[in-house]
């Protein structure tokens, strides 16, 4: 019988070890590292807050349905005895004009979100400086008229106006609004009522009348006119925030705000004379008209 030497016995251990090593390694399944829940980013926009900004936008107003009624009636005199009354009358509608301003404004409001939901619910008082103005030129309001007297007669003229002038010049506007939130801001629309200062400005009014072929002025020295007024109206509004950290943010917004129509009146003496007769009376008339105004505006604010 042959005897094993030990190198080759050494050797095949060594297979033997080396087998049941690979058998070993063929039976265990490779480890996935453990993968934890995936977390979304928080949202930067706070469940409620107070707020309030400063801001710049372009606004376009458009002055529209204006119209002026002017009347005047006298006594004519001659040597201090009263001789004839007379009075005219009539109605223009002055050019609607438009104008396009830089318009500063401020804000304060508060937003709320419904529980559970990213939908929300808010509101905002809004400032804004508008500046706006249009300018008609020499309009003339036609006048239709008579007097009484030892020779009635009827007679037309125009009371002229050189510059009549409207404005509107702040804006005062509270909306409530609904939005839905995201994870940088929220979208919202909303509507509420506006209060708006308008501003009209008649300079250099003068009347004359056409009487039997003659042309005279009744009035003498032009006069000027001004008179302002806070008007209601509604705004329409729709916008979006962007926030920068959870304390800042920005809003940009459109809005569109209706006036009722402003009303006003005007009222002033006047005494001329020609022909050897003296003319005293009053020139008095109403003017009213709305403002259609469209705004653009983007605010940086703070949330409190």
């Amino acid at each position: 019988m042959k005897s094993i030497s030990s190198p080759a016995l050494a050797g095949w251990f060594a297979i033997g070890v080396l087998a049941s090593a690979q058998a070993q390694a063929a039976d265990i399944s490779p480890v996935t590292a453990p993968v934890g829940p995936v977390v979304a980013p928080a949202s930067l926009v706070p469940d409620h807050a107070f707020f309030g900004g400063l801001g710049l936008g372009v606004g376009y107003s458009d002055f529209s349905d204006q119209s002026l009624y002017a009347q005047g009636v006298s006594v004519i005199s001659q040597g201090g005895v009263p001789y004839a009354y007379g009075s005219a009358g009539g109605t223009t509608y002055p050019s609607s004009g438009s104008d396009t301003t830089l318009t500063p404004m401020a804000q304060l409001g508060y937003f709320q979100k419904f529980t559970g939901t990213d939908w929300l619910w808010g509101g905002k008082l809004a400032y804004s400086y508008l500046g706006a103005v249009s300018t008609a030129d020499n309009v003339a309001v036609p006048q239709a008229g008579s007097f009484t007297g030892p020779s009635p007669a009827s007679f037309t003229g125009n009371v002229v106006v050189r510059s009549y002038e409207t404005k509107i010049n702040q804006q005062i506007a509270l909306t409530p609004f609904i939005g839905r939130s995201f994870g940088w801001g929220f979208l919202y629309a909303g509507a509420g009522p506006s209060i708006s200062q308008t501003e009209t400005n008649m300079n250099g009014v003068y009347g004359f009348a056409d009487i039997n072929g003659s042309h005279y002025d009744i009035t003498g020295p032009a006069a000027n006119y001004s008179s302002s007024d806070w008007v209601l109206g509604g705004t329409l509004t729709v916008g979006g925030t962007y926030f920068i950290n959870r304390d800042w943010f920005l809003d940009a917004s459109y809005a569109v705000n209706f006036t009722q129509k402003s009303e006003g009146d005007f009222s002033s003496p006047f005494s001329t004379s020609a022909a050897g007769f003296d003319d005293a009376g009053i020139l008095s008339g109403n003017f009213s008209g709305g403002v259609t105004t469209q705004t653009v505006t983007i605010s940086i604010n703070r949330s409190l």
